[in-house]
């Protein structure tokens, strides 16, 4: 229905009935059109209240007047597109800088605020915590971490909650720089899993870019046959 053969300017990723495509807006309106027309003949039903256009500023009269009457989520207009300076895409942030840098503030003072809630139930329950953290909370970050590479920069709150609220807690004393880094530290090394939050979505993006190198470039190059990507990966993986 949508295959790259039609729409040659278009890279599209799917991920169940979860779609996103990139290109010039010609192509984007094309791809758009060609979903709405043929979709429900598949059990597919865009819905354009939905869908989402995240376009650069210099680009925002083309793009309204490329998508007018469609109903795609775009700038602010009476009659059918609303003003957006971005959107989630399967939990991180597409957009404008500012769109972007509010995301994330709120996500990590939300994180910040739970682990004040852990640093209450520490106070007598320092074992419940310390597992509500590590097997909970610390992994809820890790995808955002994955993805954007401007979080580093905005977990300050989050990394001040851990070394300056939980910590203390847990450990009954104010800890040193030192000890601070020592609880970071894998379990095998003596450590607790307290990960800095700053420096570690800097390494955990690097990690993500390296990891999906080869299916990044697998789809925009368009090759629908993952197999050269898969066994790559796997050779890579014996050879690491």
């Amino acid at each position: 229905m949508l295959s790259n053969g039609h729409l040659p300017d278009t890279v599209q990723v799917w991920y169940a009935d979860d779609a996103a495509a990139g290109g010039n807006l010609r192509s984007l309106r094309n791809f758009w059109d060609v979903l709405v027309q043929y979709g429900p003949a598949y059990g597919y039903f865009p819905k354009s209240s939905k869908t989402f256009l995240v376009v650069k500023p210099e680009y925002q009269a083309a793009a309204v007047e490329e998508f007018s009457g469609s109903g795609v989520q775009l700038m602010e207009d009476e009659e059918v597109l609303t003003r957006k300076d971005g959107q989630c895409h399967l939990g991180a942030a597409v957009g404008y800088p500012d769109f972007v840098a509010a995301y994330l503030d709120e996500k990590v003072s939300l994180w910040a605020e739970h682990v004040t809630h852990l640093t209450d139930i520490a106070a007598t329950k320092p074992l419940a915590a310390y597992a509500g953290f590590v097997f909970g909370l610390r992994h809820r970050s890790s995808f955002i971490k994955r993805t954007m590479p401007i979080a580093g920069v905005h977990m300050q709150p989050l990394k001040y909650a851990i070394d300056y609220k939980l910590l203390p807690v847990l450990v009954k004393h104010e800890l040193s720089d030192m000890e601070l880094d020592l609880l970071r530290m894998p379990a095998r090394f003596g450590g607790m899993l307290f990960e800095n939050p700053v420096v570690d979505s800097e390494q955990k993006y690097i990690e993500s870019i390296e990891c999906t190198a080869n299916l990044t470039q697998q789809i925009l190059g368009c090759e629908t046959d993952l197999t050269k990507c898969i066994e790559s990966d796997r050779r890579r993986k014996a050879t690491g």
